[in-house]
């Protein structure tokens, strides 16, 4: 980004909570300093490094294995969700709370959310990484200074060729026009000299002394920066010669594999012979080839998660709009979706109702949970 939303007129009785209430400036990332609060929409990068402070999400109830509560400022038992892969390739956003770290350049998921600068500039850990990869594109790998210790034999030689072999064109040129007593005339000369040129260019161009000592360290620099463009750090040439002597590779997290977004892979009816729930099911969903499919599971589950910010409840949500379009919930056919509850840690639940179908409540989490509500 290069401009952000800072804070104004903060003091200690603000209440950063209201994070939709605060004014706000918009300036540009050179103006912001250390201890700036800063104000970051849901769906844009994240301008700084810092703390997260306060948010806001949707209207949700919380609930909690006591109480139920009523919230839309919240900073307890909720959390903001931040897209981090492009500093640690985690293929799921990670989950942030109150006075959790923030990192400059990360993409914001759906929450309205308030911050405390800690950082700017060089001392960000993005400006950190940058240092690296120039740090890796400077540092000698050893097969260069080997390199570099050949060429400055190898070209003082070339070049001592070169001139030598102009010398003896000239020599020959001079001896067969002047001493054999052929034309002499200024074009003559001027041939003479044209062809000594030209074949002292012809050793240089086939010897080529510059490719020694240019192609190692370009291969290194051309190397580590198509490596971080693509997400690979290289912590320099060193590291890069040896790469030829890896034999095993292990990899720390399924997001260096994987394309770092959640998909939901396959669907598996567990409905336990409920044929209710598919009867009078919303005409979106096509009609019924069999005693029952997995349409109207995906439906239910995609009603439940369509007002959360979770990873996994967008990958149910985006297999239900690429099966049957944007109105996930089927609102077009009467549905409607009420009593949204979010158990931290354990998974949404609400009540889905449609004329015809009837009311049914819709639990997606953890098994447990699930199995508990006896649904």
């Amino acid at each position: 980004p290069t401009t952000a939303y800072r804070v104004i007129n903060n003091s200690d009785d603000t209440d950063y909570n209201k994070v939709a209430s605060l004014s706000t400036e918009e300036i540009s990332l050179e103006e912001i300093s250390v201890g700036d609060y800063i104000v970051v929409l849901p769906g844009s990068r994240i301008p700084t490094d810092g703390v997260l402070i306060a948010h806001e999400g949707r209207n949700e109830q919380i609930t909690n294995s006591t109480t139920t509560t009523n919230k839309k400022n919240t900073s307890n038992g909720r959390r903001i969700y931040v897209d981090e892969s492009a500093l640690s390739g985690e293929p799921f956003p990670v989950a942030k709370a109150k006075d959790d770290a923030l990192f400059g350049g990360c993409v914001n998921q759906n929450s309205l959310f308030c911050m405390k600068v800690t950082a700017t500039g060089n001392n960000t850990m993005i400006a950190r990484i940058v240092r690296l990869i120039e740090d890796a594109q400077t540092n000698k790998a050893p097969i260069e200074s080997y390199a570099d210790l050949v060429a400055s034999y190898f070209v003082p030689t070339v070049l001592s060729i070169s001139f030598s072999t102009f010398l003896s064109w000239m020599i020959m040129g001079y001896y067969y026009y002047y001493v054999e007593g052929m034309q002499r005339d200024s074009s003559s000369i001027s041939n003479v000299f044209f062809h000594a040129i030209m074949c002292a260019i012809s050793v240089m161009v086939v010897a080529c002394p510059c490719a020694l000592g240019l192609a190692t360290p370009t291969a290194v620099m051309v190397g580590t920066g198509v490596g971080a463009a693509n997400g690979l750090l290289i912590k320099g040439g060193a590291v890069l010669e040896e790469a030829h002597a890896v034999d095993t590779v292990v990899f720390d997290k399924t997001g260096t594999l994987t394309t770092g977004k959640a998909v939901l892979g396959d669907l598996v009816d567990l409905t336990g012979g409920k044929d209710d729930i598919h009867i009078g099911r919303p005409a979106s969903l096509g009609s019924m080839t069999a005693t029952k499919d997995n349409n109207t599971v995906l439906w239910l589950a995609s009603c439940a998660e369509a007002g959360s910010e979770h990873p996994l409840a967008q990958a149910i949500v985006n297999y239900g709009r690429n099966t049957w379009g944007n109105d996930v919930i089927c609102a077009k056919d009467g549905v409607i979706v009420s009593d949204y509850h979010v158990s931290p840690g354990e998974g949404v639940e609400c009540k889905v109702q449609k004329e015809g179908w009837g009311s049914h409540w819709v639990r997606v989490g953890k098994k447990n949970w699930v199995d508990e509500g006896n649904i």
